[in-house]
Order: structure tokens, then sequence, then C-alpha cells
């Protein structure tokens, strides 16, 4: 290993990547490890193809003052029957699913709360993205935004407070336990939810914006076991003060655009791919092939 090479993985801190490959020991206990792998944002950049209408749905994580940046993430949803990656070529899926194309993210001027409100009604108007499809963080000062876009917006807005326990929903449909039997507060099940959805195929991410950074935040978050089969992400301040970066604002915004399909679309994702049912013509006959020939010939 070089020199460079074991640099690389201390300036990421203490994580079990550093311990077992750069100094060749067992993690530590209680070391933090990564949630997403960047194998897993290379594998979603493509474009969706959609095989019936979408809906277009935006979350903003909020800032009103301080290094935050208020980051929108928008995007659509609908039923697709493939998508295509880098390399041009199309890859069906085995059956058609619901999938979330990430269209872009954009960083919007931070300002007091009426101003934000605003921003924020006029931009998902321009874009026909309804109340019922938005997301906005409203933990601490959000929490105005948040009541005056019900208010003047929808009461349908979705808000979430980073400091509230996680739901008692299923992140995957096969899956045996519920979200609040492990993950320790919402903002864990929130980055774990964006892994999953990743990870089995469920979200794609557009190649038509610069998502650098957005690669860099979700590669870089780690988490924690927490306790009693729970695990715990590491807060913002944890990740600035470890990697010291700003604040990872492009993937919290990301996480809550896929909360908020988690909880309104109505559709689950999976594991696996259900199995399709073979018609009485597939099945082979009994029988047949045990048969010995006969001459029919004479």
């Amino acid at each position: 290993q070089t020199y460079e090479g074991f640099m690389n993985y201390e300036s990421r801190g203490r994580t079990g990547e550093y311990f077992t490959m750069a100094r060749g020991w067992f993690p530590q206990e209680g070391v933090s490890m990564a949630i997403i792998t960047p194998a897993m944002m290379d594998n979603a950049v493509g474009m969706v193809r959609f095989i019936g209408s979408v809906i277009p749905l935006a979350a903003f994580d909020l800032a009103l003052e301080g290094n935050d940046q208020l980051m929108c993430t928008y995007g659509r949803f609908g039923l697709s029957d493939g998508w295509t990656p880098l390399s041009g070529k199309f890859v069906p899926f085995d059956k058609p699913r619901v999938v979330v194309q990430i269209d872009s993210q954009m960083p919007f001027p931070k300002g007091d709360t009426v101003k934000q409100t605003q921003a924020i009604m006029r931009f998902c108007n321009q874009m026909k993205i309804g109340a019922g499809w938005t997301c906005v963080d409203r933990t601490g000062n959000g929490s105005g935004v948040h009541d005056n876009l019900k208010n003047l917006f929808g009461s349908d807005v979705l808000g979430v407070n980073y400091s509230e326990m996680a739901t008692e929903t299923h992140v995957l449909g096969d899956e045996t336990k519920r979200a609040n039997e492990m993950y320790h507060g919402v903002v864990t099940e929130l980055i774990f939810g964006l892994a999953k959805l990743l990870e089995f195929g469920y979200l794609k991410i557009s190649p038509g914006f610069r998502h650098e950074q957005l690669v860099r935040e979700a590669t870089g978050r780690r988490y924690k076991q927490k306790g009693r089969g729970l695990v715990r992400v590491e807060s913002k301040s944890e990740y600035c003060k470890r990697t010291r970066q700003k604040s990872p604002d492009a993937l919290d915004s990301l996480s809550l655009l896929v909360f908020l399909f988690r909880q309104r679309s109505g559709s689950v994702p999976t594991m696996a791919t259900p199995k399709v049912e073979r018609t009485p013509r597939d099945r082979p006959m009994r029988g047949i092939e045990k048969m010995e020939f006969i001459d029919f010939s004479e």
C-alpha cells in the first residue's frame, strides 16, 4: 500500500474501512461505518423510461442562517419498464416497477421565513408540483416556513422534524422489522431509506446536473450501533467535524424527497423482484420427458 493510499483512508476518519484496509486490523467496537458506497451512487446515474403518467415532487432542506445552504431536490416518479445508464444501452427491468427519477438539485438564496416561503411556492407553481408532493425540513427555525406553507400553499405539505422518532412504516416491503425497530430517530430512517432505494434500483439520478458534492456527502456519512439492535446516523455537526466539510445539505434534501415518496406514493419497494406466474403453456407436461420414443410410421 502506498503512503498516499494510507492517508486517503485516514483522512476519512477512524472508520471500519480505515482499520481493515489501511491498518490491517479488525474494526474496533463502536467504530463508524459507511451507509452508501460509491458503487451504489455510480450505478444509480441514468435516465428512467416511464411507461405511464408521472408525478413531480420536490424536497427542501431549509436554512435561515449560518453555514447551511437551502437546497432543493426535485424529480418525478411513475411506473417504469427500464432505464438507460451512462453506457447508453437500455436496461429493462424484470417487471415494471415504480421508480424515482432525480432531475436536479439547486441551491436557493437564504432569507427570512416569508422570503423562503414565497421562493418555494413560486418554484413549485412553475414546476407544477402540488402541496401534497412538497416536503420541507421543519426542524428548529424551519417550522416557521413549514407552517407558512401549510397556510398559504396547502395543508398537505409534509414536514419532517429531525428530532422525532423513526416511523412505524417498512422501508422495504419484505423486511420483517419496521423503521422504528431498526433506526434511532427519523434522520437515520431518512438516510437508510435512501440507501435501500439506491441499492435495489428504485432511485435514479439524472446525469444532466453536477452531483459530485452529493456523491461526496452520501459516501461520507457514517453510522454507529446505538444499542438494543438500533443504529444511528451521525449528526450534521459530527459529520462536519470529522470530514471538515460543509453541512451535507444536498444529501439531506435528497433523503427528504425519498421519504416523501415513501410516505405518499403508496408504492413499497422490495428487495426481490416478484416471480412471474407461469401460464399452463409454460408448464412442461408431466411424464413426457421420461416417455420412450415410439415409432408410429408403420
